[in-house]
Order: structure tokens, then sequence, then C-alpha cells
């Protein structure tokens, strides 16, 4: 999918639902067995301070626990469990468990 299609595909979908008052972006990933998955997530800015805390708190931990890369392999476990929603991607992410 071309970046123009994804924006656009992000677009319709702000369009689609009431975005006062939140943030949308598109995120994805893909697997080295070829799976593709991709989600507008929204956030709400009533609680993106508190969250902004926590997260800080999560990559700071991730980084000192796990080295240089640990803020990197936190996002990859968090797009994991989030977007790894049926059974197809779950067996092609072995580290989850159902």
């Amino acid at each position: 999918m071309s970046a123009q299609h994804r924006i656009e595909n992000l677009y319709y979908e702000c369009c689609e639902s009431s975005s006062e008052g939140r943030d949308a972006i598109r995120v994805g990933f893909t697997t080295a067995k070829g799976i593709d998955r991709q989600r507008v997530v929204w956030i709400d800015e009533s609680v993106e301070a508190g969250l902004d805390v926590f997260v800080t708190e999560a990559l700071a931990r991730a980084e000192q626990t796990y080295g240089p890369l640990g803020r990197e392999m936190l996002l990859v476990k968090f797009l994991r469990r989030i977007l790894c929603d049926d059974k197809e991607v779950i067996d092609s992410c072995p580290e989850i468990t159902t």
C-alpha cells in the first residue's frame, strides 16, 4: 500500500468517527513471515498527560533493563500484543501466548 493510500485511509477513519478531543495515528508492522497488520489508534487528549508519565517510566525501565535497544524491543512487544489479535498472526508471533 502506498503512503498516499495510508494517509487517505487515516483521513477516512478520522472522518468516520468523532475526532474532537482525540488524536489518531496509524500503526502497523510486518512479521518475518509476511503477516502485515495496521490499525488506526486513538488517544484522548484528556488522558494523554497521564499516559506520558506511564510511557516515560516504561521506556526508561526497558532501556535500563535491556540496554540501548530496550525501548525498541518494548515497542515490538506492545505492537504484537495489541495488533496480533487473530490466530494467524499469533501463530506468526510465537512468543505471544493465548
